[in-house]
């Protein structure tokens, strides 16, 4: 189990992965919602991007994590992109991850959150469209 303090966008995804995966999207027509196979394969990569973020291992995280959306095309996973691109120095691409996460959200219950995390990392690293800083220092 990961603790929130280490990992908070990894914990909360492992609750919606659990209770999202298996439920179809109601935006998606029943050809473009995952299968049975793709689902478990995509909560197997979650699984061993959550173990290799615990770990530290951000680029193979990323990895994981990026297969598990390609897979299931759950928002939430856009988040835990974000938030390991960031942890890895990259504040560039955990900028860019956040605002498709935005995207992703709009119109839900998730909207205010993926504008939360929008708004912390232009505040905290600068907006690279404005020429600002895009170097993390993890």
């Amino acid at each position: 189990m990961i603790s929130r303090a280490k990992a908070p966008a990894a914990l909360f995804l492992g609750i919606v992965l659990s209770s999202r995966f298996g439920v179809a999207q109601p935006e998606l027509s029943p050809l473009q919602r995952p299968s049975r196979p793709m689902i478990e394969a995509a909560q197997q990569h979650y699984l061993t991007g959550t173990r290799f973020f615990e770990e530290g291992q951000w680029d193979a995280s990323l990895v994981e994590f990026t297969a598990s959306f390609q897979l299931s095309g759950e928002r939430d996973l856009l988040f835990n992109i974000s938030w390991t691109h960031e942890k890895a120095g990259r504040a560039r691409e955990a900028l860019e991850y956040a605002e498709r996460y935005l995207v992703a959200c709009r119109g839900t219950e998730d909207e205010e959150r993926a504008t939360k995390r929008v708004a912390f990392l232009k505040a905290k690293y600068g907006d690279p469209a404005n020429g600002a800083a895009s170097t993390v220092q993890a």
